[in-house]
């Protein structure tokens, strides 16, 4: 299937036309692009940081499309599935690695799953869109976090908005020494497995569509 290539150089040749009405190169702009996330082991790192959670967000959305069901309420369930990780790094004391990574996931993965739940609640009891209510859960999203790290969670010691540093039971392993690419990478590249290996060679898989 040729069409995410055609797709991705139709996306440069538009960018390239607009770069050049603000008088810019699109040559100099894209090679710049390039460097800054490719030039150095600490650049490609911190692309593959950047990369994961928008890699494990795209995963969700590819089983909501698959089922025929639209929705662009990703960023909320983002938002609030991080809430519940955050949950477990500063309320379940110090775990060890085995029990607080794998706890920090599934309290993610849970919030995440109720708070996506609530579109499909409306719209199956009530036939409500889906686009319009997962746009707005988005808003709410963005304004609990804020409130919470702003509030309740915030490190009290701080004068910004951030919580205390979570307990070291819930961090992922760093890969790549020196720079900040962990261990949730790997899981990303794994969910992508495994939703391929449940859409091509499942029953269940292609019951979705």
């Amino acid at each position: 299937d040729l069409i995410p290539i055609f797709s991705v150089i139709l996306a440069f040749l538009i960018g390239a036309a607009l770069i050049s009405l603000t008088g810019v190169s699109p040559w100099e702009s894209y090679m710049a692009l390039i460097l800054r996330s490719f030039g150095s082991w600490n650049s490609i790192a911190e692309t593959f940081v950047k990369t994961t959670p928008l890699l494990l967000a795209g995963l969700g959305i590819a089983i909501a499309y698959r089922a025929d069901i639209i929705t662009i309420g990703a960023e909320g369930q983002l938002y609030i599935g991080a809430l519940g990780a955050t949950f477990v790094g500063l309320f379940f004391g110090d775990l060890p690695q085995v029990a607080g990574i794998p706890l920090a996931i599934l309290f993610g993965f849970l919030f995440g799953a109720l708070y996506g739940g609530i579109a499909g609640f409306l719209k199956v009891r009530f036939g409500l869109n889906e686009i319009i209510v997962t746009l707005m859960l988005n808003l709410i999203a963005v304004q609990i976090a804020n409130y919470l790290i702003s509030g309740p969670w915030q490190d009290p010691s701080a004068t910004e908005p951030f919580t205390a540093i979570f307990a070291q039971g819930t961090w992922m392993p760093i890969i790549l020494p020196g720079t900040r690419l962990h261990a949730g990478f790997i899981v990303a590249l794994l969910a992508t497995g495994i939703l391929w290996w449940v859409f091509r060679k499942t029953v269940y898989g292609y019951q979705i569509e």
